[in-house]
């Protein structure tokens, strides 16, 4: 049985989405902070579209939760295929 309560999450008229292909995640003893950037492959330009800083605790039930949905993704569609290492730059971890 599960804990979970129904909550109720109020969604402003005017957010926009984001689109974002590449992530900088830096850290502190009291926070990590995602750096959500849209990057023009092959012109060297990138502009950060938005900031969201997480505790440690949010951070890994993050983590786990992209992993639970990664899972069933591929459970449905298949396997994603990630280039090399070394091929992509999407991900960036600064310490």
């Amino acid at each position: 049985m599960s804990n979970k309560k129904e909550l109720n999450i109020q969604i402003s008229e005017d957010l926009e989405p984001t689109y974002s292909n590449m992530v900088q995640i830096a850290h502190s003893d009291d926070e990590f902070s995602l750096r959500f950037i849209q990057r023009v492959h092959g012109t060297g330009m990138a502009k950060a579209k938005s900031i969201v800083s997480i505790s440690p605790k949010h951070a890994k039930r993050l983590c786990n939760a992209l992993e639970e949905n990664i899972k069933k993704y591929e459970n449905k569609f298949g396997e994603i295929d990630l280039p090399e290492e070394g091929e992509t730059e999407d991900i960036d971890y600064v310490g």
